[in-house]
């Protein structure tokens, strides 16, 4: 009977120990590697977005819409990948702030997107915005970690980044409404503001976050959430 509690026991811990990095594998979209250029993480950012995306075009042969959106995806899970293997090495309160920032900057990235989309019509245009969203992601958290090992503190620069995000958040109630020219402009009308519901979260977020990021980690969130903007059409 004891040696069956302890079998128990030993089962158990280990579930318990197996089950986040399973949980961390399903939810880390990466790649060390890139099957259709052959180019590792570390070969594929050094080369650089566009480089790479031009290889992967003539590589694929093809250089539609679809194509560029392909190779930036696949730009991204690499991009991704050198992020993860650099965030392993910090302390668990820090790997879950870069967690949070990389959700924030996701959240901001594709409301933007999805409320020039409402306000325009659509288009081929915002599926390639998604998809060089994702690349702006992971550089941005680049910065972010590089900040943690190297932080060079400058309240103003905070205060500053602060201000912006708060510019931003006053900026809601003005941003486009959505298409209105359309049959389904009710469909429009509700995704928009499910976009800027999902926008004033997202940057309310990341304000809270500053707390914690390092100085220089906040000039490169708010250099992110400024550029995000700018896929809006005024």
């Amino acid at each position: 009977m004891n040696y069956f509690w302890l079998r128990l026991f030993l089962i158990l811990a280990l579930l318990a120990c197996v089950t986040p990095l399973f949980v961390v594998a399903d939810d880390s979209n990466t790649l060390a590697n890139d099957p259709v250029t052959r180019l590792t993480a570390d070969q594929a950012v050094t080369l650089g977005e566009d480089k790479f995306i031009d290889l992967y075009e003539k590589t694929t042969a093809d250089e539609s819409n679809v194509g560029m959106c392909n190779a930036a995806n696949i730009f991204a899970q690499l991009r991704r990948y050198i992020n993860d293997r650099a965030v392993v090495k910090r302390s668990n309160a820090q790997q879950l702030l870069i967690q949070q920032a990389r959700k924030c900057c996701t959240d901001i990235i594709t409301a933007y997107i999805e409320i020039d989309e409402a306000s325009s019509g659509g288009g081929t245009i915002h599926r390639i915005e998604n998809a060089d969203g994702g690349i702006d992601v992971e550089t941005t958290i680049g910065k972010v970690i590089l900040a943690m090992e190297h932080p060079k503190p400058n309240a103003q620069n905070k205060t500053r980044a602060a201000k912006t995000i708060a510019n931003l958040l006053d900026e809601l109630p003005r941003l486009p409404k959505a298409f209105s020219g359309d049959p389904a402009a009710a469909s429009w009308k509700q995704e928009n503001n499910a976009a800027k519901i999902k926008l004033d979260s997202a940057l309310r977020r990341l304000q809270r976050l500053f707390k914690a990021v390092p100085d220089n980690g906040c000039v490169a969130l708010e250099r992110f959430a400024s550029d995000a903007r700018k896929n809006v059409s005024d």
